[in-house]
Protein backbone atom coordinates (compact mmCIF):
# COMPACT_ATOMS: atom_id res chain seq x y z
CA UNK A 1 0.00 0.00 0.00
CA UNK A 2 1.16 3.94 -0.78
CA UNK A 3 2.02 5.57 2.42
CA UNK A 4 -1.05 8.11 4.04
CA UNK A 5 -0.03 11.82 3.44
CA UNK A 6 -0.87 13.77 6.11
CA UNK A 7 -0.36 16.87 4.01
CA UNK A 8 -3.14 15.87 1.16
CA UNK A 9 -6.26 15.77 2.13
CA UNK A 10 -8.96 16.58 -0.89
CA UNK A 11 -11.83 14.79 -2.40
CA UNK A 12 -9.59 13.48 -5.35
CA UNK A 13 -7.16 11.68 -2.73
CA UNK A 14 -9.67 10.60 -0.87
CA UNK A 15 -11.13 8.08 -3.49
CA UNK A 16 -7.64 6.82 -4.31
CA UNK A 17 -5.04 6.66 -0.80
CA UNK A 18 -6.22 3.44 -0.16
CA UNK A 19 -5.59 2.27 -3.59
CA UNK A 20 -2.57 0.30 -4.49
CA UNK A 21 0.09 1.58 -6.61
CA UNK A 22 1.68 -1.13 -8.98
CA UNK A 23 3.95 -0.83 -11.18
CA UNK A 24 1.31 -1.02 -14.18
CA UNK A 25 0.13 2.52 -12.98
CA UNK A 26 3.60 4.09 -13.04
CA UNK A 27 3.70 2.68 -16.92
CA UNK A 28 0.59 3.96 -18.14
CA UNK A 29 1.43 7.23 -15.59
CA UNK A 30 4.87 7.54 -17.67
CA UNK A 31 2.91 6.52 -20.40
CA UNK A 32 0.41 9.62 -20.35
CA UNK A 33 3.36 11.70 -19.57
CA UNK A 34 5.87 10.87 -22.64
CA UNK A 35 2.78 11.57 -25.03
CA UNK A 36 2.55 14.72 -23.54
CA UNK A 37 5.54 15.39 -23.49
CA UNK A 38 5.79 15.26 -27.83
CA UNK A 39 3.29 17.55 -28.31
CA UNK A 40 4.28 21.20 -28.47
CA UNK A 41 3.77 22.71 -25.18
CA UNK A 42 4.70 25.71 -23.37
CA UNK A 43 8.40 26.00 -21.46
CA UNK A 44 6.46 25.61 -17.71
CA UNK A 45 4.25 22.78 -18.94
CA UNK A 46 6.90 21.54 -19.67
CA UNK A 47 8.68 21.69 -16.28
CA UNK A 48 5.85 20.70 -14.81
CA UNK A 49 5.81 17.27 -16.39
CA UNK A 50 9.28 16.58 -15.19
CA UNK A 51 8.17 17.52 -12.00
CA UNK A 52 5.50 14.68 -12.05
CA UNK A 53 7.43 11.94 -13.64
CA UNK A 54 9.96 12.46 -11.00
CA UNK A 55 7.70 12.52 -8.09
CA UNK A 56 6.39 8.87 -9.51
CA UNK A 57 10.15 7.86 -10.16
CA UNK A 58 10.73 9.40 -6.01
CA UNK A 59 7.91 6.95 -4.95
CA UNK A 60 8.47 3.89 -7.27
CA UNK A 61 12.44 4.20 -5.82
CA UNK A 62 11.43 4.82 -2.29
CA UNK A 63 7.71 3.15 -1.54
CA UNK A 64 8.61 4.03 2.16
CA UNK A 65 8.47 7.93 1.13
CA UNK A 66 5.43 9.92 1.61
CA UNK A 67 3.75 11.79 -1.31
CA UNK A 68 4.49 15.18 0.41
CA UNK A 69 7.87 14.65 0.58
CA UNK A 70 8.15 12.71 -2.98
CA UNK A 71 6.56 16.14 -4.56
CA UNK A 72 8.58 18.54 -2.59
CA UNK A 73 12.03 16.76 -3.94
CA UNK A 74 10.77 16.41 -7.29
CA UNK A 75 9.80 20.75 -7.43
CA UNK A 76 13.73 21.01 -5.55
CA UNK A 77 15.02 19.09 -8.29
CA UNK A 78 13.28 20.15 -11.11
CA UNK A 79 12.74 23.98 -9.95
CA UNK A 80 15.59 24.74 -7.78
CA UNK A 81 12.95 26.03 -5.64
CA UNK A 82 10.80 24.77 -2.28
CA UNK A 83 7.58 25.61 -2.80
CA UNK A 84 4.59 23.65 -0.43
CA UNK A 85 1.99 24.52 -3.40
CA UNK A 86 3.68 23.58 -6.30
CA UNK A 87 4.51 20.06 -4.40
CA UNK A 88 0.63 20.38 -3.51
CA UNK A 89 -0.18 21.01 -7.45
CA UNK A 90 2.24 18.16 -8.44
CA UNK A 91 0.55 15.47 -6.91
CA UNK A 92 -3.12 16.99 -8.09
CA UNK A 93 -1.50 16.35 -11.46
CA UNK A 94 -0.07 12.86 -10.96
CA UNK A 95 -3.14 11.56 -9.45
CA UNK A 96 -5.22 13.48 -11.99
CA UNK A 97 -2.74 11.42 -14.90
CA UNK A 98 -2.71 8.35 -13.05
CA UNK A 99 -6.68 8.52 -13.29
CA UNK A 100 -7.96 9.77 -16.37
CA UNK A 101 -4.16 9.21 -18.48
CA UNK A 102 -3.96 12.69 -19.22
CA UNK A 103 -2.41 15.91 -17.60
CA UNK A 104 -4.14 18.90 -18.38
CA UNK A 105 -2.04 21.79 -19.39
CA UNK A 106 -2.60 24.89 -17.22
CA UNK A 107 -4.61 28.26 -18.63
CA UNK A 108 -2.67 30.75 -16.62
CA UNK A 109 -2.34 33.99 -18.70
CA UNK A 110 -4.47 32.89 -21.21
CA UNK A 111 -7.51 35.38 -21.04
CA UNK A 112 -8.45 37.92 -23.53
CA UNK A 113 -5.68 40.81 -23.57
CA UNK A 114 -7.07 44.43 -23.80
CA UNK A 115 -6.04 48.09 -24.38
CA UNK A 116 -5.30 50.10 -21.79
CA UNK A 117 -7.49 53.19 -21.51
CA UNK A 118 -4.61 55.10 -21.14
CA UNK A 119 -2.82 53.94 -24.13
CA UNK A 120 -5.34 55.22 -26.47
CA UNK A 121 -3.26 58.44 -28.42
CA UNK A 122 -6.57 60.84 -27.96
CA UNK A 123 -7.31 59.50 -24.44
CA UNK A 124 -3.84 60.45 -23.18
CA UNK A 125 -3.64 63.61 -24.95
CA UNK A 126 -6.59 64.79 -23.45
CA UNK A 127 -5.85 63.97 -20.18
CA UNK A 128 -2.35 65.43 -20.27
CA UNK A 129 -3.88 69.13 -22.03
CA UNK A 130 -6.70 68.69 -18.67
CA UNK A 131 -4.05 68.30 -15.90
CA UNK A 132 -1.46 70.94 -17.21
CA UNK A 133 -4.48 73.52 -17.53
CA UNK A 134 -5.24 72.59 -13.52
CA UNK A 135 -1.78 71.55 -12.38
CA UNK A 136 -3.08 69.98 -9.39
CA UNK A 137 -6.26 67.62 -9.08
CA UNK A 138 -7.67 64.70 -6.72
CA UNK A 139 -8.51 61.15 -8.09
CA UNK A 140 -12.07 61.79 -7.57
CA UNK A 141 -12.20 64.60 -10.26
CA UNK A 142 -9.81 63.05 -12.36
CA UNK A 143 -12.28 59.90 -12.76
CA UNK A 144 -15.34 61.71 -12.54
CA UNK A 145 -13.98 63.90 -15.36
CA UNK A 146 -12.47 60.78 -17.44
CA UNK A 147 -15.78 58.98 -17.11
CA UNK A 148 -17.13 61.85 -18.50
CA UNK A 149 -14.74 62.37 -21.68
CA UNK A 150 -14.84 58.72 -22.07
CA UNK A 151 -18.88 58.88 -22.16
CA UNK A 152 -19.06 61.68 -24.71
CA UNK A 153 -16.59 59.41 -26.90
CA UNK A 154 -18.74 56.58 -26.43
CA UNK A 155 -16.05 54.29 -24.52
CA UNK A 156 -16.72 52.13 -21.82
CA UNK A 157 -16.40 54.20 -18.13
CA UNK A 158 -13.91 52.51 -15.85
CA UNK A 159 -13.26 52.30 -12.04
CA UNK A 160 -11.49 55.20 -9.63
CA UNK A 161 -9.12 52.56 -8.83
CA UNK A 162 -8.08 52.27 -12.78
CA UNK A 163 -7.91 56.35 -13.06
CA UNK A 164 -5.70 56.41 -10.24
CA UNK A 165 -3.33 53.79 -11.62
CA UNK A 166 -3.39 55.97 -14.80
CA UNK A 167 -2.90 59.14 -12.65
CA UNK A 168 0.27 58.17 -10.79
CA UNK A 169 1.91 55.52 -12.96
CA UNK A 170 0.95 56.89 -16.58
CA UNK A 171 0.83 60.46 -16.31
CA UNK A 172 3.55 61.11 -13.39
CA UNK A 173 1.20 62.73 -10.58
CA UNK A 174 2.39 61.87 -7.17
CA UNK A 175 -0.03 62.19 -4.28
CA UNK A 176 1.18 65.41 -1.60
CA UNK A 177 -0.36 66.33 1.78
CA UNK A 178 -1.70 70.18 2.05
CA UNK A 179 1.43 72.70 3.48
CA UNK A 180 2.21 75.86 4.39
CA UNK A 181 3.97 77.89 1.61
CA UNK A 182 7.75 77.96 2.02
CA UNK A 183 9.41 81.43 0.52
CA UNK A 184 12.53 81.56 -0.88
CA UNK A 185 14.68 84.48 -0.74
CA UNK A 186 17.24 84.15 -2.54
CA UNK A 187 19.63 84.14 0.35
CA UNK A 188 22.12 81.26 -1.03
CA UNK A 189 22.30 82.99 -4.42
CA UNK A 190 26.34 83.98 -4.90
CA UNK A 191 25.74 87.64 -6.05
CA UNK A 192 23.57 88.03 -2.22
CA UNK A 193 26.58 86.17 -0.71
CA UNK A 194 29.03 88.34 -2.09
CA UNK A 195 27.21 91.30 -1.10
CA UNK A 196 26.57 89.76 2.45
CA UNK A 197 30.57 89.66 3.13
CA UNK A 198 31.83 92.38 1.00
CA UNK A 199 29.59 95.23 1.79
CA UNK A 200 27.04 94.52 4.41
CA UNK A 201 28.89 92.83 7.22
CA UNK A 202 31.62 95.28 6.79
CA UNK A 203 29.39 98.32 7.25
CA UNK A 204 27.55 96.34 10.11
CA UNK A 205 31.28 95.61 12.43
CA UNK A 206 31.83 99.32 11.00
CA UNK A 207 28.28 100.71 12.71
CA UNK A 208 28.50 98.42 15.92
CA UNK A 209 32.53 99.60 16.46
CA UNK A 210 30.39 103.20 17.13
CA UNK A 211 27.97 101.74 19.36
CA UNK A 212 27.17 100.95 23.19
CA UNK A 213 27.58 97.33 24.19
CA UNK A 214 25.77 95.94 26.90
CA UNK A 215 26.31 91.90 28.50
CA UNK A 216 24.43 90.04 30.65
CA UNK A 217 20.67 88.96 30.42
CA UNK A 218 19.86 92.42 32.40
CA UNK A 219 21.47 95.07 29.72
CA UNK A 220 23.19 96.49 32.71
CA UNK A 221 26.76 96.20 32.42
CA UNK A 222 28.00 98.52 29.37
CA UNK A 223 31.36 98.61 27.61
CA UNK A 224 32.90 101.69 25.97
CA UNK A 225 32.62 102.32 22.11
CA UNK A 226 35.97 101.69 20.31
CA UNK A 227 35.69 105.14 18.52
CA UNK A 228 35.85 107.35 21.20
CA UNK A 229 36.57 110.36 19.18
CA UNK A 230 33.52 109.56 16.55
CA UNK A 231 30.17 110.60 17.08
CA UNK A 232 28.22 107.93 18.84
CA UNK A 233 25.89 105.82 16.52
CA UNK A 234 22.24 104.51 18.00
CA UNK A 235 20.87 101.29 15.80
CA UNK A 236 17.14 101.66 16.03
CA UNK A 237 15.14 98.33 14.71
CA UNK A 238 11.80 99.28 12.74
CA UNK A 239 8.89 96.57 12.87
CA UNK A 240 5.04 96.04 12.30
CA UNK A 241 2.47 94.02 13.79
CA UNK A 242 -1.42 93.75 14.06
CA UNK A 243 -3.32 93.90 16.86
CA UNK A 244 -7.18 93.23 16.88
CA UNK A 245 -9.19 95.16 19.38
CA UNK A 246 -11.81 92.16 20.81
CA UNK A 247 -14.38 94.86 20.36
CA UNK A 248 -17.75 93.20 19.62
CA UNK A 249 -19.85 93.17 21.72
CA UNK A 250 -21.06 89.08 23.14
CA UNK A 251 -24.01 90.11 24.66
CA UNK A 252 -27.26 92.77 23.75
CA UNK A 253 -30.47 93.32 24.95
CA UNK A 254 -33.32 92.65 22.51
CA UNK A 255 -37.32 91.37 22.16
CA UNK A 256 -37.72 87.91 21.82
CA UNK A 257 -37.64 86.39 18.97
CA UNK A 258 -35.20 89.34 17.42
CA UNK A 259 -31.54 87.91 16.96
CA UNK A 260 -28.46 89.42 15.95
CA UNK A 261 -25.63 86.98 14.48
CA UNK A 262 -22.13 87.84 15.77
CA UNK A 263 -20.06 88.78 13.19
CA UNK A 264 -17.55 86.37 11.57
CA UNK A 265 -14.37 88.54 11.72
CA UNK A 266 -11.81 89.29 14.69
CA UNK A 267 -12.99 92.66 15.04
CA UNK A 268 -11.66 95.94 14.15
CA UNK A 269 -7.36 95.59 13.64
CA UNK A 270 -4.69 98.37 14.54
CA UNK A 271 -1.79 98.49 12.75
CA UNK A 272 1.30 99.29 15.07
CA UNK A 273 4.67 100.57 13.89
CA UNK A 274 7.47 101.86 15.25
CA UNK A 275 11.61 101.65 16.22
CA UNK A 276 13.03 100.11 18.69
CA UNK A 277 16.59 100.43 20.37
CA UNK A 278 18.57 97.83 22.66
CA UNK A 279 19.53 101.25 24.51
CA UNK A 280 16.29 103.31 25.16
CA UNK A 281 13.40 101.10 23.99
CA UNK A 282 10.73 103.13 21.81
CA UNK A 283 11.84 106.71 21.24
CA UNK A 284 9.65 108.65 23.77
CA UNK A 285 10.59 111.68 24.64
CA UNK A 286 9.02 111.97 28.08
CA UNK A 287 11.60 109.24 29.09
CA UNK A 288 14.58 110.01 27.11
CA UNK A 289 14.81 113.59 28.40
CA UNK A 290 15.38 114.80 32.05
CA UNK A 291 11.98 116.04 33.67
CA UNK A 292 14.03 119.16 33.39
CA UNK A 293 14.77 119.43 29.80
CA UNK A 294 11.03 118.19 29.47
CA UNK A 295 9.40 121.13 31.29
CA UNK A 296 12.17 123.64 29.32
CA UNK A 297 10.04 122.70 25.88
CA UNK A 298 7.07 122.81 26.92
CA UNK A 299 7.45 126.61 28.11
CA UNK A 300 9.40 127.42 24.50
CA UNK A 301 6.37 126.09 23.06
CA UNK A 302 9.22 123.59 20.89
CA UNK A 303 7.50 120.28 22.35
CA UNK A 304 5.83 118.13 19.56
CA UNK A 305 2.44 117.80 20.00
CA UNK A 306 3.09 113.66 19.56
CA UNK A 307 6.31 112.88 21.84
CA UNK A 308 6.28 108.86 20.78
CA UNK A 309 7.57 107.93 17.94
CA UNK A 310 5.38 105.00 17.23
CA UNK A 311 2.40 105.24 14.02
CA UNK A 312 -1.19 103.90 14.51
CA UNK A 313 -3.71 103.17 12.29
CA UNK A 314 -7.02 101.57 11.45
CA UNK A 315 -6.28 99.80 8.24
CA UNK A 316 -9.47 99.39 5.95
CA UNK A 317 -10.83 100.69 2.89
CA UNK A 318 -13.25 103.13 4.76
CA UNK A 319 -10.77 103.81 7.98
CA UNK A 320 -7.26 104.75 7.54
CA UNK A 321 -6.04 102.85 4.46
CA UNK A 322 -3.96 100.22 3.81
CA UNK A 323 -0.08 101.00 5.44
CA UNK A 324 2.34 101.97 2.48
CA UNK A 325 5.73 103.58 1.87
CA UNK A 326 4.66 106.85 2.25
CA UNK A 327 2.88 106.64 5.74
CA UNK A 328 6.28 105.14 6.67
CA UNK A 329 8.40 107.84 5.48
CA UNK A 330 6.09 110.54 7.45
CA UNK A 331 6.96 108.31 10.06
CA UNK A 332 10.76 108.64 10.03
CA UNK A 333 10.71 112.00 9.19
CA UNK A 334 8.29 112.30 12.49
CA UNK A 335 11.05 109.92 14.29
CA UNK A 336 14.10 112.09 13.18
CA UNK A 337 12.80 115.15 14.32
CA UNK A 338 12.08 113.25 18.54
CA UNK A 339 15.25 111.94 18.04
CA UNK A 340 17.47 115.08 17.43
CA UNK A 341 15.71 116.51 20.20
CA UNK A 342 16.27 113.90 22.46
CA UNK A 343 19.95 113.03 21.38
CA UNK A 344 21.79 116.28 19.85
CA UNK A 345 24.76 115.89 17.85
CA UNK A 346 24.29 111.80 17.87
CA UNK A 347 24.17 109.50 14.63
CA UNK A 348 21.26 107.20 14.10
CA UNK A 349 21.09 104.37 12.33
CA UNK A 350 17.73 102.36 11.13
CA UNK A 351 17.50 98.77 10.35
CA UNK A 352 14.68 98.28 7.84
CA UNK A 353 13.32 94.80 6.57
CA UNK A 354 12.52 93.91 3.08
CA UNK A 355 8.58 94.13 3.03
CA UNK A 356 6.70 95.20 -0.30
CA UNK A 357 4.98 97.75 1.52
CA UNK A 358 8.26 99.79 1.87
CA UNK A 359 9.04 99.81 -2.16
CA UNK A 360 8.12 102.67 -4.09
CA UNK A 361 8.54 104.75 -7.13
CA UNK A 362 8.70 107.93 -8.17
CA UNK A 363 5.78 109.42 -8.88
CA UNK A 364 6.10 110.00 -12.82
CA UNK A 365 7.18 106.89 -12.80
CA UNK A 366 5.50 104.22 -15.65
CA UNK A 367 3.85 101.60 -13.34
CA UNK A 368 2.03 99.55 -15.67
CA UNK A 369 -1.11 99.35 -12.83
CA UNK A 370 -0.92 103.26 -12.97
CA UNK A 371 -1.18 103.88 -16.42
CA UNK A 372 -4.74 104.92 -18.07
CA UNK A 373 -6.81 104.07 -20.92
CA UNK A 374 -8.25 107.32 -20.91
CA UNK A 375 -7.31 110.87 -20.38
CA UNK A 376 -7.33 111.60 -16.70
CA UNK A 377 -7.23 109.17 -13.90
CA UNK A 378 -4.48 107.89 -11.50
CA UNK A 379 -1.95 109.53 -13.39
CA UNK A 380 -2.34 111.99 -16.39
CA UNK A 381 1.08 113.23 -16.70
CA UNK A 382 3.60 110.54 -16.76
CA UNK A 383 7.34 111.84 -18.03
CA UNK A 384 9.09 110.33 -21.23
CA UNK A 385 10.99 107.14 -20.82
CA UNK A 386 13.97 107.10 -23.54
CA UNK A 387 14.35 103.49 -25.21
CA UNK A 388 18.22 103.29 -25.66
CA UNK A 389 19.65 100.12 -27.63
CA UNK A 390 21.65 98.11 -25.96
CA UNK A 391 25.27 98.71 -26.05
CA UNK A 392 27.13 95.03 -24.81
CA UNK A 393 25.56 91.55 -25.84
CA UNK A 394 26.01 90.48 -21.97
CA UNK A 395 25.68 93.30 -19.53
CA UNK A 396 23.63 93.02 -15.70
CA UNK A 397 22.27 96.45 -16.51
CA UNK A 398 19.82 95.75 -19.28
CA UNK A 399 16.59 94.11 -19.76
CA UNK A 400 15.81 92.29 -22.99
CA UNK A 401 15.79 95.51 -25.26
CA UNK A 402 16.93 98.36 -23.87
CA UNK A 403 19.77 99.86 -20.92
CA UNK A 404 19.41 101.34 -17.57
CA UNK A 405 22.79 102.98 -18.00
Amino acid sequence: MAPYDADFEDDSVASLRCRMITQADLDAAKSAIKAQRNLPKMPDHLSVLRCIEHYWFNLLRQPSRTRARAGRDAVLHILQKESTHAARRVRNLALESQRTGDVNESGQGRHAKRNRIIDIEFVRADCTAMLDDRRRTSVRQFHEWLNQHLEHHGSQMVTERTSRKSLTIDLGFRRHSRKKGVYYDGHDREDVQQYLHDMYIPALEWVDSRCRKYDGDTMEVEFQRENISLPEIRKFFHDESIFYTDDAEKHYYARDGDQVLRKKSLSRCLHVSDMISEDCGFLDLQKALSSSGYEQLQRAGTLPANTKSRGIIRPGKNADGWWDHEQLVDQVIHFMDLFEIAYPGEIVCLFFDCSTNHAAFAKDALVVNRMNINPGGKQSVMRDAPFVHKCRGICHLTSKYTCLR
